[in-house]
């Protein structure tokens, strides 16, 4: 990829990642999305968004782009007052720092404390978490063919892992009614984590080690 083709603002922020191989569009387009990473990878979403783009007729592109998360506040500067710039994801090193820079958070993403979605609307910045919307739509698909059961409200959900994307699922269920059991092999995040749910829902999270998952389980059924 040239970055000879990079706008002006992002030099010496943000460089075009080299990854996907097969990508050469760049910035050929009158509008675009970008999403900033910490490191090249070669991920197929930038090629997926682009050809759905072109699928619709969209004069809009997605360009991944490479940069320094201690920048973070200088990039979505340059992003906020680029015309051309419309929105974009959120990726690896900026999904908890982006927060903090940004206009407006949406309510769940403020709770979460992370995101992964950026929409530009009238010159601001607003963040969105949609990694536990997604999944929380998937699993209540699959419970409504295979259980019938429409809604998590009640449900007792055992979530193993308090990193990630297991903030953002565990909140995203907990504000749908459910009853979470959170286990991690460092208790520590796993507690930190159902603390702060139970302080957006009340008490419906519990967190702990490994150790203690057998009998917490047990008591819970």
């Amino acid at each position: 990829m040239n970055n000879k083709q990079v706008p002006i603002q992002y030099r010496g922020l943000l460089t075009v990642a080299q990854l996907p191989r097969n990508n050469q569009e760049a910035f050929n387009f009158d509008y675009y999305d970008i999403t900033p990473i910490d490191h090249d990878y070669a991920g197929q979403f930038q090629l997926k968004a682009n050809h759905v783009f072109r699928k619709l007729g969209l004069p809009i592109g997605f360009v991944m782009m490479v940069g320094n998360p201690e920048k973070t506040a200088d990039i979505y500067e340059a992003l906020r007052h680029d015309s051309r710039y419309l929105g974009g994801g959120t990726g690896s090193g900026f999904k908890n720092r982006a927060p903090a820079v940004l206009d407006e958070l949406d309510p769940l993403a403020k709770l979460i404390g992370a995101i992964n979605v950026v929409v530009k609307v009238n010159g601001r910045l607003r963040g969105y978490n949609t990694d536990g919307l997604g999944f929380v739509k998937g699993l209540q698909e699959l419970l409504r063919e295979r259980r019938k059961i429409t809604t998590v409200a009640g449900l007792r959900i055992l979530i193993l892992g308090a990193g990630g994307t297991a903030d953002a699922i565990a909140f995203t269920l907990a504000a749908g009614g459910a009853i979470l059991t959170i286990i991690n092999r460092t208790a520590a995040k796993a507690e930190n984590l159902a603390e702060r749910i139970c302080q957006a829902y009340g008490q419906v999270a519990f967190g702990g080690g490994e150790e203690i998952m057998a009998e917490h389980l047990a008591n819970r059924t």
